[in-house]
Parts: C-alpha cells; sequence; structure tokens
C-alpha cells in the first residue's frame, strides 16, 4: 500500500506548499437541497446552509430544518484540521391530506415492487448461499431503496432495479436499462465504507466529496471485465431490470488501489470539491474557496483552473502578495504541459496586479502564449508608416 501511494505521489506534480493566513482548522460545510435550512449542531443554531462553521472536533448531532421540509438528523464525525462535510437533499413534508397519492408515495410503491423483483431474482441467483442471505437482508430492511450494498464475510456486493419502461418503448430500452442497472450496482458496490476507508490512507478523507467521486469514475474504473473476481449478472423481471454484481474485498480494492485507478478517482475527487470550491467563490466566500483548495494542493491535486481560482480568491481578500506566489507557481508547475488560453489567463489575471513583479509576470505569460501559437498562426508585422501601402 505505501509502495503504491508513494509511487503515485511522486508520478504527479508535486509544487511546494503554500500556506493561507489566518485559515480555520476544524470546520464543517453544510449543505441542503434546497439550500437556506436552519442548521443546529448538538441543538445550538449555527446559521443557515449553504454554509461552513467554525466547530469543535468530534462527534456531534447536525440537524437541519427548513419550513415546508422535513427535519433531517446526522451524527457526524468532526475531524480536527480538515473540512467536514455534510450534504443532505430534504424531503418535503407531508400536507396530511387524504386525496390523490402524492408522486412520494408512488415512488416508495414502485421502488417497494423494485425490491420485490430484485427479490424474486436473488433467491434464484447463481451466487453464494451465504452472500443471497445478506442481499436479501439488505433488500428487506430497505424496500423503498432501488440501490443496495454490503457484505457478506470477505465478499462485497452491490443490488440495482431500474423501471421498465410500458407499450411500445420496452423492448427497445431494454438493454440499455440491463446495461445502466450493472452499471449501478458496481456503482454501489464501490461506495462499500471498507473501500472508503482504504481511500482515506492516500489523503483523500472527506468522505462525503469522495462518494460522489466514486460515482463519477465509476464508468472510467472499468471495474467489470478488468477487475478480478468480479461476478455480475443482470435479467428481466417483471417491470424491471435486475442486476447485482459481487466481488472479493481484498482483490477489489487492490484494483482499485493501482496506480492508474487511483489516479481516476483522485482525479474525480479533484474535480468534486473545486466545483464545491466554486460555489463557494459564486457566495464571495472566498476564504472557505481557499480551505478547499489548500486541502486539494497538500495532496498535490492541482489543475490549472483551481490555480486561476485561488489567485482571484487571494486577491479578493487583499493578499496580493499570495495571489502572486500561487500564479508563479502555476506557470512553474505547467510551463511545459499547457495550452496557450491557460497562459493568457495567467496573464489577465497578473496584469490587474500593482507590483512590478505582477506586470513582469504578465508579460512573461503574453509572451509564453505568443511561443505556443507561433507555430499555427503567422504574426502580421507591426503596422508603421514604413510598411503602410499609400
Amino acid at each position: 500500500m505505501a509502495t503504491q501511494i508513494a509511487w503515485l505521489v511522486l508520478c504527479l506534480a508535486a509544487p511546494p506548499e503554500i500556506e493561507l493566513r489566518d485559515s480555520a482548522t476544524t470546520t464543517l460545510y453544510v449543505r441542503t437541497i434546497p439550500p437556506g435550512a436552519q442548521v443546529l449542531v448538538d441543538g445550538t443554531p449555527l446559521g443557515k446552509s449553504n454554509s461552513i462553521f467554525i466547530v469543535s472536533p468530534g462527534r456531534c448531532k447536525i440537524t437541519v430544518e427548513l419550513e415546508g421540509y422535513q427535519a433531517e438528523t446526522r451524527r457526524v464525525e468532526v475531524v480536527a484540521e480538515e473540512v467536514t462535510r455534510l450534504v443532505l437533499e430534504l424531503r418535503k413534508a407531508s400536507d396530511g391530506g387524504g386525496g390523490k397519492t402524492s408522486s412520494k408515495q408512488e415512488q416508495a410503491s414502485n421502488s417497494a415492487q423494485g425490491a420485490a423483483a430484485a427479490l424474486e431474482y436473488l433467491a434464484r441467483a447463481d451466487v453464494p448461499v451465504v452472500v443471497r442471505t445478506a442481499m436479501t437482508t439488505v433488500l428487506r430492511q430497505h424496500p423503498t431503496q432501488t440501490r443496495w450494498a454490503g457484505h457478506a464475510g470477505t465478499s462485497l456486493f452491490g443490488v440495482a432495479v431500474k423501471h421498465l419502461p410500458s407499450g411500445d418503448n420496452r423492448q427497445r430500452a431494454v438493454p440499455a436499462l440491463l446495461e445502466l442497472s450493472q452499471m449501478l450496482a458496481v456503482q454501489e458496490m464501490l461506495k462499500a465504507k471498507v473501500l472508503l476507508d482504504r481511500y482515506a490512507e492516500a489523503g483523500l478523507t472527506d468522505a462525503t466529496t469522495l462518494s460522489q467521486a466514486i460515482g463519477n469514475a465509476t464508468g472510467r474504473l472499468q471495474v467489470v471485465g478488468t477487475a478480478k473476481g468480479v461476478t455480475h449478472q443482470a435479467a428481466v423481471r417483471g417491470d424491471y431490470s435486475v442486476a447485482y454484481v459481487m466481488a472479493e474485498e481484498s482483490a477489489l480494492a487492490a484494483y482499485l488501489l493501482n496506480p492508474a485507478a487511483l489516479d481516476e478517482v483522485r482525479a474525480a475527487y479533484r474535480d468534486v470539491m473545486h466545483r464545491q470550491a466554486r460555489e463557494l467563490m459564486q457566495r464571495s466566500d472566498w476564504k472557505n474557496a481557499l480551505l478547499l483548495w489548500q486541502h486539494l494542493h497538500k495532496l498535490k491535486l492541482v489543475s490549472q483552473q483551481l490555480y486561476i481560482d485561488a489567485t482571484r480568491c487571494f486577491q479578493q481578500l487583499g493578499q496580493e502578495d499570495d495571489a502572486l506566489r500561487v500564479l508563479t507557481e502555476a506557470m512553474n508547475a505547467f510551463r511545459k504541459a499547457s495550452a496557450p488560453d491557460f497562459f493568457e489567463q495567467v496573464g489577465d489575471v497578473a496584469v490587474t496586479m500593482k507590483s512590478d513583479q505582477a506586470q513582469a509576470l504578465a508579460e512573461k505569460a503574453y509572451r509564453m502564449a505568443s511561443e505556443q501559437l507561433r507555430d499555427s498562426v503567422s504574426p502580421a508585422p507591426p503596422r508603421t508608416e514604413n510598411n503602410i501601402q499609400r
């Protein structure tokens, strides 16, 4: 494990650390869909979502409340010197009426039928008895879901169902939905806690970000057909496509932590957290956006646009020296692997700064952009009196 991680770090760009001044070391980021919910930590109101709050490390109870929606409560371990994230999609409160069945109730009914179809299929599936027992137990415990995951001994599994359309479109949609159900089962299996814990050893410690990253990277990981010992199957049962996948934990973990697969997850982790930082920037929360950038920078998960965004955050905070330092580092880190538009962006940002060093950097960036374009664009000579035809 240590050898694999060390090899990966050496292969990635390793820019020097940049310290942030006055950075909070223990923070909690709460995001709700929709936003604007009241956030309470251990019963104490802290403010509205979506926001970052300064909290004490340790296990705490987080409650979010929004008028017209059901209150949600989670117990979360807030880790010192890290940004702990919680994302909740709120459910609308029941109106208590006795009229038509609500869309939520209809969805729950459909999900229950899907679970029943999956249970029927798994009862005859060619899987070890202990795995079948674990699968059916999970499905019976959560009959309103459409995706399930769990483990039986050293085996991990995922199960997924998709409702099939009716009428003339059904037969045409079946192959695509069978494939999708299979991929959803794989995606769910890859979010197993025992696998997420392995990624934490590689520094990907934000569980919410990691879970989203795994979902985004599932297709590129090519688990089915590539990882050893993976068993998968899909079939139509009634009005549903049902799929399951299972694998030995040790073999799957070994595959996921090989440098190529781990690199895919790390890149997806970076992209998800970058989007979160962009959301904070849109709300002018420059300091907390920089916290996320700092986390990625420590992991050597930087990109050209991340550097540009970090520079703009420093500028908004009035820390022009830090902004120039980050921009200079970006130029050095991506000198040999950048398109002309990156150098142009660096120049556009640097030229807005007041110092002589920033102006020199802007000139250098513009010249590098010109050099990149020189092979494909022949610049016109300067327009002077001597070359103007009269």
